[in-house]
Order: structure tokens, then C-alpha cells, then sequence
């Protein structure tokens, strides 16, 4: 299984290796986190609930492989424990996650 590059990786990396990054990255607005979920809603599409779609649809699976690697990348277990969508996780998560490296 392949490392995901993610960008909190590389930025690591980066000021490692003495090349900070260019940009700055210490505000997040709420409005362009609320974008990136219709981003996703238009893209991936909703998570499906009930027992007939659990798991079953191509949303679904995208949205909790999502969620996985999120968890795998980040070392966690799981991204927001009382919720049981995925696609709900990953929003709450983009919504209110105080480390913007780990947002981006």
C-alpha cells in the first residue's frame, strides 16, 4: 500500500529541508470550507443511509475510503466518534478542525 502525499506531509518536509513554504496558511474562512463540502456533495455525492445503501453505494464507499485515509494520514482512529456517515465526519472535521495544515 502506497503513502498518501498529503499537503501537511510535504510542508514538513519542506521546512525540513529549509525551504518554507511561500504562502500562509494560519486562517481558513468559513465560507470556503462550507464551498469544499458543496465541492464534494457535487462531486462524490451524498452518503446514502439505511440499511439497503450501507456500504453498498459508490458514494459510500469513496466517502468512508476517504475518511480511512484521513484517520491513517492524521493517526487517528477516527475523525468525529458519535457520528456513523462518513461524509458527515469529513465535513465536521473541514467545519471545525483548528489545524489548517491538516485541513488543507
Amino acid at each position: 500500500m502506497g503513502v498518501l502525499d498529503i499537503y501537511s506531509k510535504r510542508k514538513r518536509l519542506m521546512e525540513n529541508a529549509g525551504q518554507p513554504d511561500i504562502y500562509s496558511y494560519d486562517y481558513l474562512p468559513d465560507e470556503l470550507r462550507a464551498q469544499v463540502i458543496h465541492i464534494w456533495r457535487d462531486t462524490l455525492g451524498l452518503y446514502k443511509s439505511g440499511y439497503y445503501h450501507h456500504d453498498k453505494s459508490i458514494p459510500n464507499k469513496n466517502w468512508v475510503w476517504i475518511h480511512d485515509k484521513f484517520c491513517r494520514e492524521l493517526g487517528l482512529l477516527t475523525l468525529d466518534p458519535p457520528l456513523d456517515n462518513a461524509f458527515e465526519k469529513c465535513c465536521k472535521y473541514v467545519l471545525h478542525e483548528s489545524d489548517i495544515d491538516n485541513v488543507l
